[in-house]
């Protein structure tokens, strides 16, 4: 019976190692996704400022600066919903991730809960199981009983002596 606990007790502590490690790895795969998006908005931030400061140092009048400036932020604007984009959906699919990670162990013990036992497999676990819990408690009733019986002929013996 202990070592069936101990295999049991084993099987989980590797269950939720397991579960764990795949968490991280979920979290990490997220955070490369992430820091690829800052990266690339970043990268393409910068070219355009730069893009747009040479265009600034030739505008010739005040109109030709307003168009540049209202170009550029509709650009910059267009550019950041997609880089929030990108980060929200990398982070939707961290944590969906996550979320699969943290199921399976569940739902795979839902399954070997569920899992037919072999129908003369199982009476005869379960009398092995009773007969292990009821057997100290039997063995102690009969030395209780045998102790008040001892008792009960020597108290007897006295009455008659």
């Amino acid at each position: 019976m202990e070592a069936r606990v101990d295999e049991t007790a084993a099987k989980a502590l590797k269950g939720q190692l397991d579960t764990a490690l795949r968490v991280i790895e979920a979290i990490t795969e997220g955070s490369m996704k992430m820091r690829d998006a800052q990266l690339t908005a970043a990268t393409e931030a910068h070219a355009d400022a730069a893009a747009t400061l040479k265009l600034l140092e030739k505008a010739a009048d005040p109109q030709e600066l307003t168009r540049i400036q209202s170009e550029w932020l509709a650009a910059s604007l267009q550019k950041s919903l997609g880089y929030w984009t990108a980060l929200f959906t990398a982070m939707v699919e961290t944590q969906t991730s996550i979320a699969k990670c943290m199921a399976q162990p569940a739902q795979a013990a839902m399954a070997e809960m569920q899992a037919p036992t072999p129908a003369e497999a199982a009476p005869v676990q379960m009398q092995k199981a009773m007969d292990a819990l009821y057997k100290p408690w039997l063995e102690t009733t009969q030395e209780l009983l045998a102790s008040v019986a001892r008792s009960g002929a020597s108290a007897e013996k006295r009455a008659q002596a």
